[in-house]
C-alpha cells in the first residue's frame, strides 16, 4: 500500500514538472526568471495545480 502510493506522488510530481516546464517556456520565463522569482511562481502555480486536480476529480 505504501509502495502505490510513492508510485501516484511521483507521478504526481513528474506531471506538475513537465507542466511547470511548459508554463515557464510558454511565457518565455526560462532563461530571465530568477530563483527567489521562480520560488514564487511555484507556489502560485503549486496552488493551481491543487485547484486544478480538485476540479477534475469531482468532475465525474
Amino acid at each position: 500500500m505504501g509502495k502505490d502510493k510513492g508510485i501516484k506522488q511521483f507521478s504526481s510530481v513528474t506531471r506538475k514538472n513537465r507542466l511547470h516546464q511548459i508554463l515557464l517556456k510558454t511565457k518565455g520565463l526560462q532563461n530571465t526568471i530568477t530563483k527567489p522569482a521562480l520560488s514564487l511562481y511555484y507556489l502560485i502555480t503549486k496552488i493551481n495545480f491543487q485547484t486544478l486536480a480538485r476540479i477534475l476529480i469531482n468532475d465525474n
